[in-house]
Formats: C-alpha cells, sequence, structure tokens
C-alpha cells in the first residue's frame, strides 16, 4: 500500500502547545587573530544535535569596496566526508571596512543527526578573523573543524577531511522550530552486533505537507547491505531492549507499517521515498521511524530513531 495513503489514516497525536520561538544569536570564534586573503573561502562545519531553523549567518571582515560574498550550506552526515550543497546566496556587498556582513535572511532547517558546512568566499582581498581551538559548543550542537582550503568560488559540493583547529568569526542566529513549522527529532543511538558499521536514520528535509520528493534516508552501511524503515504512531516511553545493546524505540502496533526494503548504494545510502500528502488534517501530527540492516552475514544493525511533527 503506498506510504501516503497509509499516512493519511495513521492515528498520530497533536503536539502540546508551547511557546512562541524565541532566536539565539550565537558567535563562534573571536578576533583574536587575523589575516588576509583573496579569492578564498573561510566557514565551520557544525554537528547538529537538535533541529534548529538557520536565520541567517554572518562573518565578521574587514574590507572596502564593492565586491560580492558567497554564503553557501552544505550538508553531510557524517563529519568527514562528501557535503552537498544545500543553499547558496550572493550578497553583492560594498564593504565599510572592519564589521559583521550578513547573508540576508535564509530560514533553512539544520536537522539533527547531520553535519552542516556553512563558509563564505570572496573573490577580492578581505581581512577575516580567527580563534584556534578543537571544537566549541553551540546550544543546538558544535562546531566541529574550521574550512580553511576552500577557494572562490565554492565548487557545488565539496569532499573534505582536513581538521582545521581555527574557529572563523561566524555568528548564526537559529530558533527551535515553533508550533507552526515542522520538525525533525532524533532520538536514541545506532548500534551493531556485528563489526559492520551501523546506520544513521535521517531526512531529506523537513516534513513540510505536500513535498512529493520527501524521503527516508538510511546512511553509513557498506554497499549491498539491505535495510528498511519503519514506521509508528510514536516512540515507547522505556524503549525495548533488541540483540546486543541494540534497542527498540518505536511503540508498535496494528497502525506500524514498513516502508519497504532497499539496497545501500555505493554512496552508503538506502534511500526510502516518502510522498507527504497535502492533507491540512495532518498539520500538527506526528509520526515515529527507525531503520534497520542486515549484512551479507545476517547480522543485524539498529539505526537511531526519529520523530517527525508535520507540517
Amino acid at each position: 500500500m503506498h506510504p501516503t495513503f497509509l499516512l493519511a489514516l495513521l492515528f498520530t497525536c497533536a503536539l502540546a502547545p508551547e511557546l512562541a520561538a524565541q532566536s539565539r544569536r550565537e558567535i563562534l570564534g573571536s578576533t583574536a587573530n587575523a589575516a588576509t586573503r583573496s579569492a578564498v573561502a573561510k566557514g565551520s562545519s557544525i554537528r547538529v544535535d537538535q533541529t534548529v531553523v538557520l536565520e541567517y549567518f554572518e562573518i565578521y571582515l574587514d574590507f572596502r569596496g564593492e565586491q560580492d560574498l558567497e554564503f553557501s550550506v552544505f550538508r553531510c552526515y557524517d563529519e568527514a566526508g562528501s557535503y552537498a550543497p544545500v543553499a547558496r546566496v550572493v550578497v553583492p556587498t560594498n564593504g565599510q571596512g572592519r564589521r559583521w556582513y550578513s547573508s540576508g535572511t535564509l530560514d533553512l532547517f539544520l536537522l539533527c543527526g547531520s553535519h552542516y558546512l556553512l563558509a563564505v568566499s570572496w573573490p577580492g582581498s578581505a581581512t577575516y578573523f580567527y580563534d584556534t581551538a578543537e571544537a566549541q559548543t553551540l546550544s543546538f550542537g558544535e562546531h566541529t573543524f574550521g574550512y580553511a582550503l576552500g577557494v572562490h568560488p565554492l565548487p557545488a559540493s565539496i569532499a573534505t577531511s582536513s581538521n582545521d583547529y581555527a574557529v572563523y568569526n561566524l555568528a548564526l542566529k537559529t530558533h527551535l522550530p515553533d508550533t507552526d513549522e515542522p520538525d525533525v527529532r532524533c532520538s536514541g543511538e545506532s548500534c551493531s552486533t556485528s563489526a559492520t558499521r551501523a546506520p544513521e536514520l535521517g531526512a531529506s528535509g523537513a516534513p513540510f505537507l505536500g513535498t512529493a520528493s520527501f524521503e527516508l534516508q538510511l546512511f553509513g552501511a557498506p554497499e549491498g547491505t539491505l535495510g528498511t524503515v519503519l514506521l509508528a504512531p510514536a516512540l515507547l516511553t522505556t524503549p525495548l531492549p533488541l540483540l546486543g545493546s541494540c534497542e527498540l524505540y518505536l511503540e508498535l502496533s496494528s497502525a506500524s507499517f514498513s516502508l519497504g526494503a532497499a539496497s545501500f548504494d555505493a554512496t552508503r545510502f538506502a534511500r526510502f521515498p516518502f510522498p507527504l500528502p497535502n492533507d491540512g488534517t495532518l498539520r500538527g501530527q506526528s509520526v515515529a521511524l527507525q531503520g534497520f540492516a542486515v549484512d551479507a552475514a545476517s547480522a543485524l544493525a539498529v539505526a537511531n530513531a526519529l520523530e517527525l511533527s508535520l507540517w
């Protein structure tokens, strides 16, 4: 049966009322160190533990005259790996010396369980500022490494394993999803009963109703591993033990169902199309999902769980 139809029939629970979202501006790095370069990109990789909406981000620069600043956002499930493009904004700027320069409004969802690379590149000469540290804590996650090796303009995607200990002077303004916005909440940890890496479960984007291209994604298992995703009305209050130290997070019932089976490809992804119907009766409702995989030796791997709040 088609998942869109099943989703429309699934019994779900309305979200409890919450206060309006409060924005928070957080600053990475400092002006402790400075360097001047042309045609480069500087930025930060951030691990997101709790889904937030990125309203905008800024970089602290010193330059004068006109040049286009390119603000880019990329996403990867691993800290080191291939980052896929999420957004790019070109901001024509008349440099006014040492100050914050902004991307302007983005309103991008940064989803839990992912790493995001936020970078700014410029064609002319500019002075940028940075601190030195291995990590810096944020309210929703952590800065994990500085991105120092980029050039202007940045390519369509970025493959990086470089861990630059610079923390470039960026400012991020975010808020937690409000009651009138979709949300993705991550629960539990991945677990494998063998040496095979356990996959991570994520969503292709924020669960906006009417998104025909929405999909669930298992990432990380070797090519050829067979995966599936189960959907249930809710998460368990207390997880149930499975094999080894693995746990079941879903509250399974007669309304639960599988999104089918899919093999992990050469990029270590198994994809599960899950088109979201444009059905207003589902607005504000939630569903829970958890991923599973079986490798060539029939060993079980269990992914984390997600709870999607639809809007």
